[in-house]
Protein backbone atom coordinates (compact mmCIF):
# COMPACT_ATOMS: atom_id res chain seq x y z
CA UNK A 1 0.00 0.00 0.00
CA UNK A 2 1.31 3.46 -0.87
CA UNK A 3 0.75 6.20 1.70
CA UNK A 4 -1.09 9.38 0.83
CA UNK A 5 0.55 12.41 2.33
CA UNK A 6 -1.54 15.46 1.63
CA UNK A 7 -2.45 15.48 -2.03
CA UNK A 8 0.78 13.72 -2.93
CA UNK A 9 1.23 9.99 -3.19
CA UNK A 10 4.45 8.97 -1.52
CA UNK A 11 5.00 6.39 -4.18
CA UNK A 12 7.29 7.00 -7.10
CA UNK A 13 9.77 9.79 -7.67
CA UNK A 14 11.65 10.24 -10.89
CA UNK A 15 14.63 12.17 -12.18
CA UNK A 16 16.06 11.86 -15.65
CA UNK A 17 18.27 8.96 -14.56
CA UNK A 18 16.67 7.38 -11.49
CA UNK A 19 13.50 6.49 -9.66
CA UNK A 20 12.45 5.72 -6.11
CA UNK A 21 9.42 4.02 -4.65
CA UNK A 22 8.21 4.32 -1.05
CA UNK A 23 5.94 1.57 0.26
CA UNK A 24 3.99 2.14 3.50
CA UNK A 25 4.16 -0.95 5.71
CA UNK A 26 1.89 0.43 8.45
CA UNK A 27 2.17 1.57 12.06
CA UNK A 28 5.00 0.04 14.09
CA UNK A 29 6.35 0.28 17.63
CA UNK A 30 8.72 3.21 18.17
CA UNK A 31 12.26 2.33 17.05
CA UNK A 32 15.08 2.01 19.52
CA UNK A 33 17.24 5.09 18.98
CA UNK A 34 20.87 5.02 20.10
CA UNK A 35 23.81 7.34 19.54
CA UNK A 36 24.61 5.39 16.35
CA UNK A 37 21.07 5.62 14.90
CA UNK A 38 20.73 7.79 11.79
CA UNK A 39 17.87 10.20 12.55
CA UNK A 40 16.72 12.87 10.06
CA UNK A 41 14.28 15.79 10.41
CA UNK A 42 13.05 18.49 8.04
CA UNK A 43 15.92 20.66 9.35
CA UNK A 44 18.26 18.30 7.44
CA UNK A 45 16.71 19.26 4.10
CA UNK A 46 18.65 21.68 1.91
CA UNK A 47 16.82 24.63 0.36
CA UNK A 48 15.98 24.50 -3.34
CA UNK A 49 15.58 21.62 -5.74
CA UNK A 50 16.11 18.21 -4.19
CA UNK A 51 17.95 15.32 -5.82
CA UNK A 52 17.99 12.46 -3.34
CA UNK A 53 19.72 9.66 -5.25
CA UNK A 54 23.00 9.02 -3.38
CA UNK A 55 26.02 10.34 -5.32
CA UNK A 56 28.26 7.34 -4.66
CA UNK A 57 25.54 4.90 -5.75
CA UNK A 58 24.84 6.98 -8.86
CA UNK A 59 28.54 7.09 -9.78
CA UNK A 60 28.83 3.32 -9.35
CA UNK A 61 25.46 2.74 -11.10
CA UNK A 62 23.98 0.88 -8.12
CA UNK A 63 20.36 0.37 -7.12
CA UNK A 64 19.46 -0.06 -3.48
CA UNK A 65 16.85 -0.09 -0.77
CA UNK A 66 16.26 1.13 2.77
CA UNK A 67 13.82 0.47 5.59
CA UNK A 68 12.74 3.56 7.51
CA UNK A 69 10.63 4.41 10.53
CA UNK A 70 8.99 7.85 10.30
CA UNK A 71 6.95 9.64 12.94
CA UNK A 72 3.76 11.67 12.45
CA UNK A 73 3.49 15.11 14.04
CA UNK A 74 0.31 16.73 15.32
CA UNK A 75 -0.75 17.97 11.89
CA UNK A 76 -0.30 14.61 10.16
CA UNK A 77 3.00 15.60 8.55
CA UNK A 78 6.11 13.45 9.03
CA UNK A 79 8.45 15.04 11.57
CA UNK A 80 11.41 12.66 11.66
CA UNK A 81 12.68 9.49 10.04
CA UNK A 82 15.06 6.86 11.37
CA UNK A 83 17.07 4.54 9.13
CA UNK A 84 16.44 0.95 10.25
CA UNK A 85 18.35 -0.78 7.45
CA UNK A 86 19.87 -0.12 4.03
CA UNK A 87 21.16 -2.36 1.27
CA UNK A 88 23.86 -2.12 0.16
CA UNK A 89 25.22 -0.55 3.33
CA UNK A 90 27.29 2.60 3.15
CA UNK A 91 25.85 4.03 -0.07
CA UNK A 92 23.38 6.47 1.45
CA UNK A 93 20.06 4.88 0.47
CA UNK A 94 18.80 5.23 4.06
CA UNK A 95 19.52 8.95 4.18
CA UNK A 96 18.06 9.39 0.68
CA UNK A 97 14.86 7.61 1.66
CA UNK A 98 14.48 9.53 4.91
CA UNK A 99 15.04 12.93 3.32
CA UNK A 100 12.77 12.08 0.37
CA UNK A 101 9.94 11.01 2.70
CA UNK A 102 10.30 14.17 4.80
CA UNK A 103 10.48 16.40 1.73
CA UNK A 104 7.38 14.95 0.07
CA UNK A 105 5.18 14.68 3.18
CA UNK A 106 2.50 17.26 3.82
CA UNK A 107 0.03 17.93 6.65
CA UNK A 108 -3.04 15.73 6.30
CA UNK A 109 -5.94 14.41 8.32
CA UNK A 110 -5.18 11.14 10.06
CA UNK A 111 -6.67 7.96 8.57
CA UNK A 112 -6.63 4.23 9.29
CA UNK A 113 -6.52 4.81 13.05
CA UNK A 114 -3.21 6.68 12.87
CA UNK A 115 -2.48 9.52 15.28
CA UNK A 116 0.18 12.06 16.18
CA UNK A 117 3.25 10.34 17.56
CA UNK A 118 2.70 7.10 15.63
CA UNK A 119 5.67 5.60 13.81
CA UNK A 120 5.18 4.15 10.32
CA UNK A 121 7.55 1.80 8.52
CA UNK A 122 8.48 2.57 4.93
CA UNK A 123 10.42 0.43 2.50
CA UNK A 124 12.30 2.65 0.06
CA UNK A 125 13.49 1.24 -3.27
CA UNK A 126 15.95 3.08 -5.55
CA UNK A 127 16.90 2.20 -9.12
CA UNK A 128 18.56 3.65 -12.18
CA UNK A 129 16.84 3.72 -15.57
Amino acid sequence: MKILLGALVLGCFYTSAASAQMVDQGVIDPPVITAKTAVFTKADLKPGKQDFYPDRALNEELSGAATLACQFGGDGDLTECVVLNEDPKGYGFGKAGALSALYHSQPQPFADGRKAGDWVRFDSYWSLH
